[in-house]
C-alpha cells in the first residue's frame, strides 16, 4: 500500500469561535493563548467570559439567598461579630442592640443588592485589574510588545477558570448547606 492510497487525516482546526476559546482555555490553555498571539484584539474574548461570569454569579448568589438556612448562617456570623465587639469593649450593649436591629431590618435587602451590584463590579474589576498587571509586567516590563486590551483579552479568557469555580462553589454550598463551603 503506498502513501497515495492512505487518506490523510487533517489536524483539527483550532477553535476560533468565542465559545470554543472560552472552553478550550480550560482544556488546552497553552494552545488557546498561543492562538491569540499576533492576532488583533477581539473584544468578545473578554466580554463573553465577563457576561458569563456575571450571569453565573447572579444565579449562584440568588440561589444561595433563596435558602433560609444559608442566610441564617450569615446572620449568626454577624451576631457573633457584634458579640466579639462587645466583649472587647469596642461596643456598648446598647450599641450592640441598635446594630442587631439595623442588621435585621436591612440584611435581606443589602444581600440582594450585594449580589446584584457586587457580582458585576467584582467581575469587571478583576478582568481589568489582571489585564493591567499582565500589560504592565508582560507588555512593558518584559517587553512583550502587546497592548492593554490584548492583556484584557487574555485576562478575560483566563477568567473562565473563575466562572467554573463559581459554579462549583455554588453547588458545594447548596449541597453541603454551609455558606463557607
Amino acid at each position: 500500500m503506498n502513501s497515495a492510497d492512505t487518506p490523510e487525516i487533517a489536524p483539527e482546526p483550532p477553535a476560533d469561535g468565542l465559545v470554543g476559546r472560552m472552553f478550550n482555555v480550560l482544556a488546552a490553555p497553552g494552545e488557546t493563548f498561543d492562538a491569540l498571539r499576533g492576532q488583533p484584539v477581539r473584544h468578545g474574548h473578554w466580554l463573553g467570559p465577563l457576561i458569563l461570569w456575571i450571569l453565573v454569579g447572579w444565579i449562584g448568589g440568588f440561589l444561595v439567598l433563596s435558602r433560609p438556612e444559608l442566610t441564617d448562617q450569615v446572620r449568626r456570623m454577624s451576631e457573633q461579630q457584634i458579640e466579639r465587639q462587645v466583649a472587647a469593649g469596642k461596643m456598648s450593649p446598647e450599641q450592640a442592640e441598635q446594630a442587631r436591629t439595623a442588621m435585621t431590618r436591612w440584611m435581606e435587602v443589602s444581600q440582594q443588592i450585594g449580589v446584584a451590584v457586587g457580582v458585576p463590579l467584582a467581575a469587571v474589576a478583576s478582568i481589568f485589574w489582571w489585564g493591567l498587571l499582565l500589560w504592565l509586567f508582560g507588555g512593558k516590563w518584559l517587553g512583550g510588545g502587546f497592548g492593554y486590551f490584548k492583556a484584557v483579552e487574555v485576562a478575560g479568557l483566563a477568567s473562565m477558570v473563575l466562572v467554573l469555580e463559581s459554579v462549583l462553589r455554588t453547588l458545594l454550598v447548596m449541597v453541603t448547606g454551609n455558606i463557607l463551603a
